[in-house]
């Protein structure tokens, strides 16, 4: 019937992933040992809380595990965004194919959480050391507080005194 010996898995090598940065996750399908002569194509359903192709770059519900190959990475890329959307989660689950799907293995989760999104703060008594997400830990150039800004909409307050943007 030409069904692959050995069961197909996933894990999520990466769960943790983030719009800031932005910070991959990554997935990995692990193929049988039997699978390495040739390349083993296997489906999957994308689903979570967080949309495919919106909330990160789009993957594929069809993955080949290249001839050769023990495993196939899978990166979870986030698109960084301006909405707080609080923890979104990205699952990967096995479908049916030419091959049994490993038991324990066959669902993986990978959680993105979002970006700051402002406001950063400058001040005279900051330092650019700082994350700038609070007066206490505010940033000392206005440069540095805009080299953080992600995306148009996001605000940078600026305490009273005298600034240089500096280059």
């Amino acid at each position: 019937d030409g069904a692959v010996c050995g069961e197909v898995t996933v894990v999520a090598t990466d769960s943790s992933a983030s719009e800031e940065g932005p910070d991959s996750g990554a997935f990995t399908l692990v193929s049988p040992a039997a699978a390495t002569n040739g390349a083993l194509a296997v489906n999957v359903v994308i689903t979570g809380t967080a949309s495919n192709g919106l909330d990160y770059t789009a993957l594929s519900n069809r993955v080949v595990i290249p001839a050769g190959a023990a495993s196939l990475p899978i990166t979870v890329t986030p698109v960084p965004d301006v909405t707080n959307e609080g923890g979104e989660t990205v699952v990967m689950t096995l479908a049916a194919g030419n091959y049994a799907m490993g038991a324990g293995s066959s669902c993986a989760t990978v959680t993105i959480t979002d970006a700051y999104a402002g406001p950063w703060h400058v001040a005279e008594s900051g330092s650019d050391a700082n994350g700038g997400r609070s007066w206490t830990n505010a940033l000392l150039t206005i440069s540095n507080a805009l080299a953080r800004v992600m995306l148009p909409g996001q605000t940078v307050l600026v305490s009273n005194g005298v600034y240089s943007l500096w280059a």
